[in-house]
């Protein structure tokens, strides 16, 4: 039996993000790229983001984010597309397992664009990176989307439980990567 969360939506906006691959931090499925993200206040938000997609859902993707700004500390997200979610009409719970056991995971809500929903890890510093070492040690980690309620007028698609699976392998050689790129990381001069 999977745990059921609670979403709060961030507040804030995004005006425009650009990724960019990091060479030498690809391992099995998992990649790394170094977002950016420009702020209302003009800033530069740098994140180091380790990720793979689903194996059976490409419109699903399982990432950890590192941020110079925030010390390098580990940022657990799933990000789902608009169309997954519009699916099942925002009406749902989330259930996450690695390697078959249940995971606590109280999620932050945030819309990174009109196509895809972010999910993030809601844990201080030490929960991070708890849930950090346990994809390192895991081999693999699913989501499932189930209906909070049944509803005989939803379509019957929209009823169902979805389950997107993740590989782990390759997660931990790829994490230290990209942990590494953000502890390099060299602040753009004022």
């Amino acid at each position: 039996m999977g745990f059921a969360f609670a979403f709060f939506p961030m507040t804030g906006v995004v005006a425009e993000t650009h990724g960019k691959p990091l060479a030498g931090t690809e391992f099995q499925s998992w990649f790394g790229a170094l977002d950016q993200v420009s702020l209302p206040d003009n800033s530069v938000l740098n994140e180091y983001v380790a990720q793979t997609p689903s194996k059976n859902i490409p419109e699903a993707s399982l990432q950890i984010a590192f941020a110079p700004r925030f010390s390098c500390s580990p940022m657990v997200s799933v990000i789902l597309s608009a169309e997954i979610v519009g699916a099942i009409n925002n009406d749902f719970a989330l259930q996450m397992t690695a390697d078959g056991e249940d995971i606590a995971f109280p999620v932050l809500l945030d819309e990174l664009s009109s196509t895809s929903l972010q999910y993030s890890y809601n844990g201080n510093k030490d929960e991070q990176q708890k849930l950090r070492s346990l994809i390192d040690s895991s081999s693999h980690f699913s989501i499932n989307w189930v209906p909070a309620t049944q509803d005989a007028q939803r379509p019957p698609n929209a009823n169902r439980v979805n389950t997107a699976v993740f590989s782990l392998l390759g997660s931990r050689m790829s994490t230290m990567a990209v942990e590494n790129r953000c502890k390099q990381h060299e602040p753009a001069p004022y």
